[in-house]
């Protein structure tokens, strides 16, 4: 599922058909086949809209092709990978397209290169990490050509990408040495999620390695467009008691607030428990400054492994111009949330009463007319530029919701 650029558009992908919602009641507007029995789509992506032609991009088995969607015709056809799984960034200059799987390739889709659709580079994950390769996020920041790559232990690094040549290496950053926590095995879980994410502006980024956030940014005397000089780490504290594992992580537009859900386990009484947290970004500082945990509709959520991967929250959204966190779980169901003012000079520490007011509080849940949306695990949210939300669960199911 994909949003145009001016939240206008909405692309399903399902059983290997485009559909393109759109109009007052969100008909479908233009549906194409792009799947066959030899070429199967499994993934999707929109890009256009206010005024500029829309285009698809869709992967599978080893092929990416780009979409016409006026046309209804394939432009180009990038060689891909030999694994199905598969993540794909786009710079911020729209020239280079990022795959990851079993390697990273990028590819030129430079409207009228006469190289369009032609791989520029080619690493295998062996070159990269130790570990399977799990993602490739390229900076969002205009000029900033600099991009993140993960594996599935937690392993990151940063990149330049650079033309004619191969990425520069520019930092790597390891996932701590210590092992699995000892609660985890207790209660099913075999591992945890390993992602990164930049902030919008490029100016600093996070990552969940083996479910711990980190979080670092540039260098203050370093805040040029390509990112020159080492990032920092910025501690982000924990709340008191908790021994926190993420498995999703989001940004405010502005950039000034990140927040992360998953579980946490509470070793006074060995109890795991569904969680979210928030942080404020101020400087070279960080605040917690919202928690989720001690609330009945919380803890209807089931916390407990679902296939060896953590329960809890398992997708998030912030809507901050309305004071809201939205979360989707492993049980389907899809909450609002009202966040505490997330103003600056307080943190959710244990001291005095601030535990309280920073506590975050049950909203709605999110229902149609006919019961819940969704049968399955939530593994996306997506907000829209005016406020709408889509969801998708682990069945295919996509929901969307009108300024839920």
């Amino acid at each position: 599922v994909s949003w145009s650029d001016d939240g206008q558009q909405l692309l399903l992908l399902q059983r290997g058909r485009l559909t393109l919602f759109g109009g007052p009641d969100w008909q479908p507007l233009q549906t194409l086949q792009v799947s066959t029995d030899q070429r199967p789509a499994t993934k999707a992506a929109l890009r256009g809209g206010a005024g500029q032609p829309l285009q698809a991009a869709t992967a599978g088995g080893r092929e990416t092709l780009l979409w016409d969607l006026t046309a209804g015709q394939a432009i180009a056809t990038f060689r891909t990978h030999s694994s199905g799984r598969l993540t794909a960034a786009i710079s911020s200059d729209a020239a280079c397209v990022l795959t990851a799987s079993d390697a990273l390739r990028a590819f030129d889709v430079r409207d009228g290169s006469p190289t369009r659709g032609r791989t520029l580079f080619r690493l295998s994950a062996s070159q990269m990490h130790p570990g399977v390769l799990a993602e490739a996020r390229f900076s969002p920041a205009p000029g900033d050509l600099r991009f993140l790559s993960c594996d599935l232990a937690g392993d990151l690094r940063l990149w330049r990408h650079r033309a004619n040549a191969l990425p520069e290496s520019l930092l790597r950053l390891p996932v701590n040495a210590e092992s699995q926590p000892a609660w985890a095995a207790d209660f099913g879980i075999l591992s945890f999620t390993s992602r990164a994410a930049w902030r919008p502006n490029g100016t600093g980024f996070a990552a969940l390695q083996q479910g711990r956030l980190r979080y670092w940014q540039n260098a203050a005397d370093a805040a040029t467009v390509d990112g020159a000089g080492e990032p920092q780490e910025v501690l982000l504290q924990s709340p008191a008691g908790l021994e926190c594992r993420f498995n999703d992580l989001t940004w405010s537009d502005d950039g000034l607030i990140l927040a992360a859900g998953g579980v946490a386990f509470r070793a006074d009484d060995g109890v795991l428990l569904s969680a979210a947290c928030v942080w404020r970004l101020q400087g070279e500082r960080a605040e917690l400054v919202a928690v989720l945990q001690d609330d009945p509709e919380n803890e209807r959520i089931p916390a407990s492994s679902d296939n060896g991967q953590p329960g809890g929250i398992t997708s998030l959204a912030l809507d901050s111009a309305r004071g809201r966190m939205l979360t989707g779980g492993i049980d389907a169901r899809i909450n609002t949330w009202l966040l505490p003012p997330l103003d600056a000079g307080t943190s959710a520490g244990s001291n005095d009463d601030s535990a309280e007011r920073r506590k975050i509080w049950w909203g709605v849940q999110l229902e149609n007319p006919q019961g819940l949306p969704h049968d399955g695990r939530i593994v996306a949210l997506c907000s829209s530029p005016d406020g709408r939300l889509a969801s998708a669960d682990s069945t295919g199911r996509l929901t969307l919701w009108n300024t839920p």
